[in-house]
Order: structure tokens, then sequence, then C-alpha cells
């Protein structure tokens, strides 16, 4: 992709369509409208949204999120945390342990800085570190627990484990008890709402008889953190989380458009992530090829779905790292070569990952181009 050439082409009529491609493009009212709503949505609920930057990476869109009324950012690694603040946002959560000695030694030179920082912990073996650290700037560190309400090994997994980890911060002078976070990946897609409910409820229990039996020490929990884009509607009536960790809701990628997402019979959340293509090739038996391939698309993340330029049924293939075809529906009018095909993102987080920039498109013009900044993990 030339670079500079998009960059000529802000503020110019017509420049939506002349985007040189593979290009990475935000519809801005539709990604505006997402933020909105999500932040309505949970404010209205009475809880904090604590959006993560895995789904953009963004310091313009974590701003944006900030502005909007978020109480905070939540990102998995002390890179991304590092970025951000670099940006001047001041509240952050880490939502992975940081056990590296090098790291935590910045973790406790961040928390001297910030005004509010928050790390999750898995274990007992991990607050040594977190002690020496918060005295060499004598400053806590506010710590919340991960529950590993998904089985998978990370994280407290009994009422007796949770309170031994809660008490051994409590008892500790550099370290303060906080909280606890709780998420599950593999409830976030189930198709039906009924299912999706069962599962991610069915897990959640475990996070609030915990948050219960630490109250019943009289230790307080002030943060509850979790959920995601997925299961964030029906979690909250499950009254445990006051605080949300949205991720995708602001772009809704193909994988989050298979479920049912609905809010008193409506979609909260549209498509506003795309990835411009152009036809480079007609085909035979069907067939467009496209000038993106596996460098531009995530490869282990689903196929995208085509939102314009080709009929919508159409099946995408990567074909090699710089181009992919379209398998058109039988019958179907094939686009022209030199034409603008735009996929919607199978994986907000997976096509993210591919880019250094987004493309801000509003009616039909390039409005502003962001970088793609905040580093870290894919997860």
């Amino acid at each position: 992709m030339n670079t500079a050439t998009n960059e000529a082409l802000i503020g110019q009529d017509g420049s939506r369509l002349d985007l040189s491609t593979p290009a990475l493009v935000i519809d801005m009212p539709t990604f505006k409208s997402n933020l909105r709503s999500g932040q309505d949505i949970i404010a209205n609920n009475g809880v904090g949204l604590r959006p993560h930057i895995k789904a953009h990476r963004c310091l313009e869109i974590a701003k944006l999120q900030m502005k909007l009324g978020a109480k905070g950012i939540s990102c998995a690694t002390l890179e991304e945390a590092e970025a951000l603040a670099a940006g001047e946002i001041t509240k952050l959560l880490i939502t992975k342990p940081v056990t590296e000695p090098a790291e935590i030694e910045r973790l406790g030179q961040l928390n001297n800085k910030l005004e509010d920082l928050m790390v999750v912990v898995e274990s007992i073996d991990q607050l040594e570190g977190l002690k020496t650290a918060a005295r060499a700037v004598s400053k806590k560190f506010r710590l919340l627990i991960e529950v590993d309400i998904e089985g998978k090994g990370s994280g407290v997994s009994t009422i007796e484990e949770g309170l031994a980890l809660t008490k051994a911060i409590a008892e500790a002078p550099e370290l303060r008890f906080f909280g606890l976070q709780g998420y599950s990946h593999a409830v976030q897609h189930i198709a039906k709402t009924t299912e999706r409910r069962k599962a991610s409820h069915a897990q959640i229990k475990l996070l609030k008889d915990l948050k219960k039996a630490i109250k019943d020490q009289k230790i307080p929990v002030r943060v509850t953190s979790g959920s995601a884009t997925g299961t964030h509607l029906i979690d909250m009536e499950a009254a445990t989380y006051n605080d949300i960790q949205l991720g995708s809701y602001c772009f809704m990628d193909a994988a989050y458009q298979a479920i049912h997402l609905k809010l008193w019979g409506k979609i909260p959340y549209h498509p506003a992530l795309f990835i411009y293509t152009r036809v480079i090739e007609g085909g035979d038996a069907g067939t467009v090829k496209l000038d993106a391939g596996s460098k531009s698309l995530p490869a282990d993340a689903g196929a995208p779905t085509v939102h314009s330029g080709a009929p919508s049924d159409s099946r995408y293939e990567a074909l090699d790292e710089d181009s992919g075809q379209l398998v058109l529906p039988e019958g179907a009018e094939a686009p022209e070569v030199g034409s603008l095909v735009a996929l919607t993102a199978p994986s907000c987080a997976a096509t993210v990952a591919l880019y250094d920039q987004f493309h801000c498109v509003r009616d039909d013009k390039l409005a502003a181009i962001w970088q793609i900044s905040v580093t870290g993990s894919k997860a």
C-alpha cells in the first residue's frame, strides 16, 4: 500500500474510493455510534466501562473512549500500558500478570507515574516481586486477582485459593487488594443467546461466590472486572461485574455479527471496520482476484464477509501473501477489474495486528489516518 498516496487524499471529495489498497478502513459515523452505544448501555446499567485495547491498539481511539466516559482502559501487557501512559492516559488495568523481574521494575516506575493503575495477579508466588518494586518507589500496587472461571488453569480456581491470595495481598503493606477479574473467551461466540447466557452465568458463579466470601471476611471488593462484547448484555443480569471490558463493540467484526446480540430487539453495534481491496484480475468459473492476501487478512480468524462492491454471498479465499480471490455465487455478475471491494474484518483484533494505520472515512472522503501504535500481545 502506498501510504504517501493515501495521506495526500485526506479531505478530498471522493477520496474514499481512491484509496491505495489493501487498506484498513474505519467508517467513522458507524464507529462513533458504536462507541456511544457501548458507553450508554454500560452506564445505564450502573456499572463502569473499561474498554480493552486489543481490539484496536490505537491511542486516538482510546482517547475517544475516555472522552465518552470510560473509567479507564484495559490492556494485556506492560508495553501496551507504557504506550498508553506516554499518550497521557492515566487510568489503566493490565489484565495479565507481569512476572519478569526487569518488567516488574518498570511496572513499579509506571505505577509511580500514573493516577490509577491496577494489575492482575494469579498466585501468591507473584507477590514478592511486586512488593520489592512497590517499596522502591514508595507506592502501593492496586491488585486484582484473576479468577479462573473458564477452567484453563490461569488464576485461582477455588474459594479457598482466592481467600488465601486475598489475605496475602491485604496483609502486605506494599500491596492493596482491589478486587477480582474473571474473563472467559469460550462463551463469547456461542450463537444462541439462551445457550450463551446459561454457559456464561454458570462460569460467573465462581466469581460471584468468591466475591461474597471475601466480603464475609470484611475485606472490600472495589472492582469486579471482566466480561466482553459477546456476553456483556447478559452478564450484567447476574449483577456481579461492576467493570466491563468491552473490546470488539467499537468495530463489530464478522465473528460477532454471527451471534444473536440484541438489546430490546435492536442490534446495538454495527460493522465499522473494513479491508478495502481491489479487483486486479478477472477469473474463470465465477472468481475474481483481489490484491488482499494473507498479509492483509488473518489466516486463523475465519473468512471475512463482503460488505460492498461484490455480491454479499461471495466467498473469500486467500491465494498467497499478496492476493486472494472471491468465489462468486452462481450466475452473479463479476465486479470489474480496478473496482473496490470492502470486506468486513473477520476478527478485529487479529486483523488490526496486521496493519500500521487506520484510514478513517466519512461520507465520500478520507477524513484522517490514525496510527496503530500501541504494541503488545495479539491475544
